[in-house]
């Protein structure tokens, strides 16, 4: 039975990779990953996409697109491959790539992290306030290890002797405690996926059996802002996931919810108590008492889910929902739309910029092929369409006024420079037109990779 699934999922991506009308690179355009900030403010969005990264400065109202040529020039990324992304204390958007860290203020231009060039990190966390970044490294072999950077300084360097013969995935920091880590990864031989924990901020860790479950891959996927003991891991058994809670520092854990698809999205709320996951199969999923039950709030499919300072955000399927990129201020029940890609009121392309890197002059080129790859095809009939009620009145900005107000970002030679946090220191060839095939292939396939998105 599992061949039979395996061998359909193959042909699901081949199609999928294969479609020409709607692709960036392949692969089929759809939002992945959205970090908010600075600390508890929400001023700066930036949102991962299979075609780039969309940043925001005005909390929302305007965003700019960094094509993938412009986030890795003069590099070109693996297939599948998705940076991880945060959000600095100073505003930057910080990100991985293979061959070390990067950061953008206005995506206009990058600024290479010296100290770690070179290197290959799998995942990333801050601390809640953004001044304390952690990176791990994901090579596939030799000996690996936790960096860490502040980010106002921007120093970044090796914490400890590193782990031989593991391979980084994920990584999460407790926003109670700086120096309690959790991590998880994979081993050389037999690629057993492994959990972590550290108690000095990486320089030492230590491997914990958990509950001694049999998973293809295990996710760091939140700690509970107000308990460092408390830990949520996502573990991958087949086609489904389990979400597992640990209330020992991950000493033990159990089962509290399980999906029968990938499970993308995950978020906890400021005090601990409410806690989400979500799926496209599943829609979105909440729990009040900490994990203990769960009740499906929204059929939404869902593709990732961030909480941020009392609001929640959530990626969805943009075709046949209502938007790529939605917040909600009722804890999931409904959603106004940020960002649709088929709509440009806000989508609003390549910033103005006074200087603009070669990757970004690239990024301006793509920009008309992309509006026309991303003009809304024809929403499946069959999918069912959540409706998210009245549109955030934020958004709706004409784009004409939005490009004159330049990203309300852009500076220019009578505008001082931003502090300095470069730290130099995760269709429709289709019959129907539907991308939901695409998006289920594309979820599967981030199961297997080693970069998790949380």
């Amino acid at each position: 039975m599992r061949t039979a699934r395996i061998v359909a999922l193959a042909a699901a991506l081949s199609l999928a990779a294969a479609s020409s009308a709607s692709q960036a690179n392949g692969r089929f355009p759809t939002a992945q990953h959205v970090v908010v900030g600075p600390g508890p403010s929400s001023d700066v969005i930036a949102l991962r996409t299979t075609f780039g990264l969309l940043l925001s400065r005005n909390g929302g109202r305007t965003f700019a697109w960094m094509c993938e040529e412009g986030l890795y020039y003069p590099l070109v990324p693996a297939f599948n491959y998705d940076a991880p992304i945060e959000v600095t204390a100073g505003g930057t958007v910080l990100y991985a790539y293979e061959e070390g860290l990067r950061t953008t203020f206005d995506a206009c231009k990058h600024d290479e992290v010296e100290s770690v060039r070179g290197r290959f990190f799998a995942d990333l966390t801050t601390t809640p306030a953004g001044t304390v970044a952690y990176a791990i490294e994901g090579a596939q072999s030799g000996v690996n290890a936790v960096f860490r950077g502040d980010t106002m300084t921007g120093a970044f360097r090796r914490v400890g002797d590193g782990v031989a013969g593991v391979a980084f995935d994920t990584i999460e920091v407790a926003p109670s405690d700086p120096m309690r880590l959790y991590l998880t990864g994979r081993r050389e031989e037999g690629f057993a996926p492994v959990f972590f924990r550290s108690d000095d901020g990486g320089a030492t860790m230590r491997a914990l059996t958990g509950d001694g479950g049999t998973y293809d891959s295990l996710w760091v996927s939140g700690v509970d802002p107000t308990n460092p003991d408390v830990v949520f891991v996502r573990a991958a058994a087949g086609l489904g996931t389990e979400l597992l809670r640990s209330r020992d520092g991950g000493m033990r854990f159990e089962r509290v919810a399980m999906a029968r698809d990938p499970m993308l999205g995950f978020a906890i709320s400021d005090d601990g108590r409410t806690v989400w996951y979500g799926s496209i199969a599943e829609g979105l999923q909440r729990s009040d008492d900490g994990g203990e039950t769960f009740r499906q709030v929204n059929p939404l499919p869902v593709l990732c889910l961030r909480q941020h300072a009392g609001t929640l955000w959530a990626c969805s399927d943009w075709i046949n929902q209502p938007f790529a990129l939605g917040r909600s201020s009722d804890g999931g029940r409904s959603f106004s739309t940020v960002v649709n890609f088929s709509n440009f009121d806000a989508f609003v392309g390549p910033p103005t910029c006074t200087q603009r890197s070669e990757g970004a002059d690239i990024c301006v080129e793509r920009w008309p092929l992309l509006q026309r790859m991303l003009e809304a095809p024809e929403p499946d009939a069959s999918a069912p369409v959540f409706d998210s009620g009245a549109r955030d009145a934020t958004a709706d900005v004409p784009r004409d006024a939005a490009r004159d107000a330049a990203f309300d970002a852009a500076p220019d030679a009578a505008t001082p420079a931003p502090p300095d946090t470069t730290c130099g220191c995760r269709t429709p060839g289709l019959p129907t037109r539907s991308p939901l095939v695409a998006l289920v292939a594309l979820a599967l396939a981030a199961l297997r990779r080693r970069r998790a998105r949380r």
